[in-house]
């Protein structure tokens, strides 16, 4: 897409849970002199400590479908949040 346009900005899911963007994404914003825009850097609101229970997301919240925000995935999460 770049060769056809240059490409200004970039945005992913960025955060200290989703780092996928290392793999290749940062580099080549680097490369093309890209801005690179971080979607979501405070773990969709759970490095925020606003989130408690995932019962209190409302019922279409994409954070339900994620793995990280299953129930005893979530609760596993809590425990290391206060160490972090």
């Amino acid at each position: 897409a770049h060769a056809i346009h240059p490409i200004a900005a970039l945005q992913t899911e960025y955060s200290l849970w989703s780092r996928n963007a290392e793999i290749a994404v940062l580099q080549a914003t680097r490369e093309l002199g890209t801005a690179f825009v971080a979607f979501s850097p405070l773990a969709r609101g759970f490095l925020a400590d606003g989130l408690q229970e995932v019962d209190s997301l409302e019922p279409k919240d994409i954070r339900r479908n994620m793995p990280r925000f299953h129930p005893d995935n979530f609760a596993a999460n809590l425990t290391l949040l206060d160490t972090f």
